[in-house]
């Protein structure tokens, strides 16, 4: 069969892609690879391979083939690239192939995944006004409260509002959508933890800028 690999190559200066290179705007990064394979490893040991908590366990063997039964496992996620690729990731950290092909020497046969999908503007896994009208309306009542309206219009909130626009940089609309919270814990759950000075600084006390932020985003 064919076999095709994507470039994001098609436009040419003055025209230009959001990214340079090969990489898609949105795309799980390696970091975010490698962190789904260990979260799977880690499902596989608690559920699957604990011999010290046998209660726990959900799969007699972590080896696909020796499911209970074809329906056992239901993978399902949005059609967001980083999403399915974190699906598909997250998987092979908890399911290893049959190793019986490998005893005999022969080459093992590909497994085909079934993994159940749904258009993003459809789907149900977030909150999702086109579905559900009323979360638009939950949406507004909640930022007209009396406690909402307090706490945003507060001296304390209104200085971090300053210091992510004029500080770091961050537009209204990543403040808003919720992106600005989204790159700051992509960084913070990175070996390097590329952010401005001032985030990192005294980053693991609950006083710091960062978990300012953190505490305000989870309010």
């Amino acid at each position: 069969m064919f076999l095709f690999d994507k470039y994001y190559t098609a436009l040419k200066s003055p025209q230009s892609n959001y990214l340079n290179g090969t990489c898609s705007l949105g795309q799980l990064i390696e970091q975010g690879h490698d962190q789904m394979l260990m979260n799977g490893k880690y499902i596989r040991e608690a559920y699957i391979t604990n011999e010290n908590q046998p209660h726990l366990k959900l799969f007699d063997s972590a080896y696909y083939s020796k499911r209970p039964y074809d329906e056992a496992i239901y993978l399902r996620s949005d059609d967001g690239q980083r999403t399915l690729t974190s699906c598909q990731v997250l998987f092979q950290g908890i399911f290893d192939l049959d190793d019986s092909s490998n005893n005999s020497g022969e080459q093992q046969e590909d497994v085909i995944i079934p993994i159940h999908l749904a258009d993003l503007e459809q789907d149900i896994l977030d909150f999702n006004e086109r579905v559900c009208p009323n979360l638009k309306r939950l949406h507004a009542t909640a930022k007209d409260s009396a406690s909402y309206k307090n706490r945003i219009q507060s001296k304390d909130v209104q200085q971090l509002y300053r210091t992510m626009t004029e500080t770091i940089g961050a537009s209204s609309d990543m403040i808003e959508n919720g992106n600005f919270i989204d790159c700051l814990m992509t960084s913070y759950c990175t070996e390097d933890r590329i952010m401005p000075d001032i985030l990192l600084k005294d980053i693991n006390e609950s006083s710091s800028l960062f978990n300012q932020f953190l505490e305000l985003f989870t309010w």
